[in-house]
């Protein structure tokens, strides 16, 4: 597996920087997003700005599996969706909308992770594989190409779904309180990988045993019972 912060990605990086920290919150988001969603946001915002600016944190993974072929995965999107209850079927599926790309700044990162891997992939290591670029393809090489390609021909996960019963102050939309309650609601926890409030830029099994054992010492210490939780096997 390959990762890659964006100094190292993208030449312009330090204008997407400029241009994170000076978006309008209100109008890169959903407009159903509450004040304090949006608070949320502007803080989120600010570490990934910082984290941009880094050379130890990856925005793209690239991973190898053994096959024949290999895929980019953008990791730090600024970009944000939405789950709702439906309200005519209760028992249904709930209606989520990821809203992909939304964000002009993951846009830019992913078209510039495209030329980024095509000269990873020209590297005499990997040139001795002979590989051949199938996706997006070789005759693509302008932004809009690249990001037309992306817009249809990319997913909308790969296996990383999270965040969306995240832990935070209830002032910046947060849904969890620090022991993973949740706000307004006695003896609800949730110990998944929607409770972070950012995606960890690698896979996420072991942050989501991290989450699960901190609700279980939550869940004992509420009842008194911390032995038993030590002990547990």
């Amino acid at each position: 597996m390959v990762q890659a912060p964006l100094p190292i990605l993208s030449p312009r990086w330090l204008e997407l920087v400029k241009t994170i920290l000076a978006q309008d919150p209100a109008s890169v988001l959903p407009k159903t997003y509450t004040r304090e969603q949006l608070a949320g946001w502007s803080l989120q915002r600010k570490l990934l700005a910082e984290s941009f600016s880094r050379n130890t944190s990856s925005v793209i993974e690239i991973p190898f599996s053994g096959g024949a072929r290999t895929s980019l995965v953008l990791e730090r999107q600024l970009s944000r969706g939405t789950v709702f209850l439906n309200t005519t079927d209760l028992y249904a599926e709930p209606i989520i909308d990821f809203h992909t790309h939304e964000n002009p700044v993951d846009r830019a990162i992913l078209v510039d992770s495209y030329r980024f891997y095509r000269k990873f992939m020209q590297a005499p290591a990997n040139l001795a594989l002979g590989p051949v670029e199938v996706a997006p393809g070789p005759a693509l090489q302008t932004d809009e190409e690249l990001w037309q390609y992306a817009a249809t021909g990319g997913g909308v996960s790969s296996g990383h779904l999270c965040c969306t019963s995240a832990m935070g102050a209830k002032s910046l939309g947060g849904v969890l309180n620090w022991d993973m309650q949740v706000y307004g609601v006695d003896g609800l926890s949730v110990g998944d990988n929607s409770a972070a409030p950012l995606i960890v830029a690698a896979h996420t099994c072991a942050t989501v045993y991290a989450i699960s054992e901190k609700v279980r010492i939550s869940f004992c210490v509420v009842r008194r019972r911390v032995d038993d939780c030590l002990n547990f096997a």
